[in-house]
């Protein structure tokens, strides 16, 4: 028997996401408890990613290009209620390990410069690679690849290094408001309750050559504004021409497929999360948070 596809209005829009299990039922979608999501991740089959499946290529309005100091406040910040107000619509994708979907996007298993422990630290939902295959597809046409460091982060990893990043920036600015620490922090480390990596919707990640070897990007990956004095922001004006070329030729595939990238970390894409909703100027988030232990 055929399952009805689940339908939501959302803000004058109407979005239908049929998905479905093993018994035939559809898939849980409009704002589920995590207890919900979880019997779901852990009956459903992970399915085989769709290489064929049709991506809009954005490529040709990349709006990377528009040049501005790294020291400009964002223009939208993760800590921005209007982020944190986007409605959810979990689509119910399986989250899949990028290490095992072929050798167009690389890996690095060493965590050389991540402290996430968890064994799923590479899985993204199955959109989010089909996406990374698209881009990666146009990188191979220069001879270059995607190497991710990190996709799924636990949430409560997610709140450790929220808090400690606020707890550091308290110490050094005790007199700063709560509202503007907040703001700071979230330059860095995202707000559990609006991040992407605990959805399965973001990536951590830099270019390579065929062979393996990192171009140079300014900056170290996850390196702070301190750290890196301001070269992570994205469009910072402060590095070599060449890193601001390689930066170019990143973010131009990313947006490709429909990435959106946070501006203060030059490594960090995301889709189908609830930043990349408002940036996008879409009805919902369609990725929601997932408990470690229903992977």
């Amino acid at each position: 028997m055929a399952a009805a596809p689940f339908a939501t209005a959302v803000e004058g829009h109407r979005v239908d996401r049929r998905q479905r299990v093993d018994d035939g039922t559809s898939a849980p979608a409009a704002c589920c408890a995590l207890s919900t999501l979880t019997a779901y991740f852990r009956a459903r089959p992970i399915p085989p990613l769709d290489t064929s499946k049709q991506i809009t290529d954005n490529s040709k309005s990349c709006p990377w290009a528009v040049p501005h100091s790294n020291r400009v406040a964002l223009v939208i910040s993760l800590s921005d209620t209007v982020v944190a107000s986007v409605a959810l619509i979990d689509a119910g994708e399986q989250l899949v390990d990028l290490g095992d979907i072929g050798d167009l996007v690389l890996v690095d298993r060493t965590r050389s410069v991540v402290s996430n422990l968890s064994r799923h630290f590479l899985k993204v939902r199955v959109g989010v690679a089909e996406r990374l295959m698209f881009a990666a597809r146009k990188l191979s046409a220069q001879s270059l690849r995607l190497l991710v460091k990190e996709g799924y982060r636990p949430l409560s990893l997610q709140r450790t290094y929220f808090d400690r990043r606020l707890l550091k920036l308290r110490m050094q600015y005790p007199s700063a408001s709560d509202a503007l620490l907040i703001e700071l922090t979230s330059r860095y480390a995202a707000p559990p309750e609006v991040a992407a990596h605990p959805t399965g919707a973001a990536v951590d990640l830099t270019l390579a050559t065929q062979e393996g070897v990192e171009l140079d990007m300014g900056s170290v990956l996850n390196a702070t504004d301190e750290e890196s004095s301001g070269a992570c922001y994205t469009a910072c004006q402060f590095i070599s021409r060449q890193a601001q070329a390689n930066r170019r030729l990143l973010a131009t595939a990313m947006f490709a497929p429909g990435f959106v990238n946070y501006p203060s970390e030059w490594w960090h894409w995301s889709y189908g999360d609830r930043y990349w909703a408002v940036i996008s100027d879409e009805p919902c988030a369609i990725y929601g948070p997932v408990e470690e232990e229903c992977l």
